[in-house]
């Protein structure tokens, strides 16, 4: 999923495409795609495939992406800011599709130091299991 633009922009990065969240505990399969940990494990737990491609993983190994999770820290930290899933809303249907995603016009409500907030349109990208 892609997050806002511009100065206080989430990068894509920051969130996990099985889960649509922002990361916290962001880690690497073997193919060098970044997960949420949790995720990532139950997902390996009855798969020995890359949720992102779908290709056979030489292993299950995981491995603590430290920079993404610094990468994550500071932007929270510069901008205070802290996205949950509520706070995404798709609007109507797909504006591209892939093998294995989709592409949809959104909305985000990002709350800013003070309880202020406001709404920015962004590109939601939802990742197919399977």
């Amino acid at each position: 999923m892609a997050a806002a633009g511009g100065a206080t922009g989430a990068l894509p990065s920051f969130f996990c495409t099985i889960t649509d969240e922002l990361m916290q505990d962001p880690v690497c399969t073997a193919d060098g795609h970044t997960y949420e940990r949790a995720a990532i494990a139950e997902w390996l737990a009855g798969h020995d495939t890359s949720p992102a491609t779908g290709v056979q993983l030489p292993n299950k190994n995981l491995t603590p992406n430290r920079a993404l999770r610094n990468s994550i820290d500071e932007w929270q930290e510069t901008y205070g800011m802290h996205l949950r899933r509520a706070d995404i809303a798709i609007e109507g249907r797909p504006i591209a599709a892939g093998s294995f995603k989709t592409v949809y016009k959104g909305s985000l409500r990002v709350h800013a130091p003070g309880g202020a907030s406001k709404t920015v349109v962004v590109a939601v990208l939802k990742m197919r299991k399977g």
